[in-house]
């Protein structure tokens, strides 16, 4: 499992785990639509897009890479099928290109209201690239 859940007094807390930088990008989504749509993840969709999203630094970057995941997800209302990083520029750009299928929002098991900044620190630790990241549910 690439994350594991956390207490937290009110909010969900996660850490997830990679043994590259871009693959933590990419585990985090993973994480996070385990938590939106519990085991039911599995998705087809003929749609495609592109996130464009630039960071002050690395921290920033995932958190807004995960709001607009969270965003398309809610607002949108696309049920993200696949996630390909195309440019990856750590302190500076994250470019996906994604796609997608609309959702229907039964399928939602735990909703999640936002991404907090709240700790949210990537760190390597024995060679591995990991980050601890909190939602608002």
């Amino acid at each position: 499992m690439p994350y594991i859940e956390l207490s937290h007094t009110a909010d969900l807390r996660i850490k997830v785990f990679s043994n590259t930088l871009k693959g933590l990008f990419i585990e985090s989504y993973h994480a996070l639509y385990s938590i939106l749509f519990g085991n039911n993840q599995e998705c087809t969709g003929n749609k495609h897009g592109i996130i464009r999203v630039e960071g002050e630094d690395t921290d920033l970057l995932l958190h807004d890479f995960l709001d607009e995941i969270l965003y398309l997800t809610l607002v949108k209302e696309q049920k993200i099928c696949s996630v390909k990083i195309k440019t990856f520029e750590p302190d500076r750009l994250l470019e996906c290109e994604y796609t997608f299928r609309k959702l229907n929002k039964n399928e939602i098991k735990k909703e999640v209201k936002a991404i907090t900044y709240h700790n949210l620190h990537i760190v390597k630790n024995n060679g591995k690239y990991e980050t601890e990241v909190v939602m608002d549910v």
